[in-house]
């Protein structure tokens, strides 16, 4: 048999500011309820801000995450159309503008600062590299590759536009 221990009055208040505070946080109304909190309990008033930026910190962190699957579901699906419109379609207009918002979301939402330079080498590796499979005549691979190729170039050349963009601006803006 155990004996039960009681909560002192200033644990069970604890107890229940940090409950009322994560209630609040859940709920998503952070302003009205935990000013209300924080001027009841003065003393709890760190920890009620520490729970809050923690949970603002999680939410922006979740929110960047969803932006970066955004963009590399949109680099999947534009290399699968690149390769299956190069085996099937080639120089098809409507694969070609598809490609071209792809690579514009890629671009926007895909290539981060310290990506940049890394990423603008390979777009123009890729885009000098258009027409090395030419010579390959046996079973029109050559054609086939050289179609995937220039596919996948059409997607990556606005996404090396937007970065390079992004990265004339960092350069370009005052301050840092």
């Amino acid at each position: 048999i155990r004996p039960v221990l009681l909560e002192t009055p200033i644990q069970f208040i604890t107890n229940k500011l940090v409950q009322q505070a994560q209630q609040y946080i859940n709920n998503f109304m952070l302003t009205n309820s935990v000013n209300k909190l924080l001027k009841s309990a003065p003393c709890y008033a760190r920890l009620c801000r520490e729970v809050l930026t923690k949970k603002e910190v999680v939410m922006s962190a979740s929110k960047g995450n969803t932006m970066a699957m955004i963009g590399f579901w949109a680099f999947i699906i534009g290399l699968v159309l690149a390769i299956v419109g190069g085996l099937v379609a080639p120089q098809n207009a409507v694969i070609i503008v598809i490609l071209v918002i792809l690579g514009l979301i890629i671009g926007f939402l895909n290539v981060t600062a310290k990506e940049i330079m890394l990423f603008l080498i390979a777009t123009i590796a890729l885009i000098v590299a258009g027409g090395v499979f030419e010579p390959i005549k046996v079973l029109g691979i050559g054609a086939i590759l050289n179609n995937m190729l220039g596919y996948v170039t059409v997607m990556m050349a606005p996404a090396a536009v937007v970065a390079a963009i992004k990265a004339l601006w960092a350069v370009g803006k005052p301050g840092d």
